[in-house]
């Protein structure tokens, strides 16, 4: 079954007007063993893979808002 996560929301529109997308991250550090061996991983809004970032190529504007709890500075990449 396809992640819940990953899934388009409702809302989403390929063919919407450009528009400004807002985004708000927190960074932080909580135990997990996604692969079965429980280790400390960094999770974004409290999941382990990073939140799905709606946007259309034509136009949109995103702000992206990061807050890093690390006690370490982190990158962050989208694909």
């Amino acid at each position: 079954s396809y992640p819940t996560q990953m899934a388009l929301s409702k809302s989403f529109s390929i063919n919407d007007k450009k528009k400004t997308r807002v985004y708000d991250f927190v960074i932080d550090a909580r135990l997990g063993a996604p692969d079965g061996f429980e280790r400390r991983m960094f999770v974004i809004n409290g999941q382990s893979e990073g939140p799905l970032i709606e946007a259309n190529q034509a136009g949109d504007t995103l702000h992206i808002k990061v807050t890093n709890n690390l006690n370490t500075g982190i990158t962050l990449h989208w694909h």
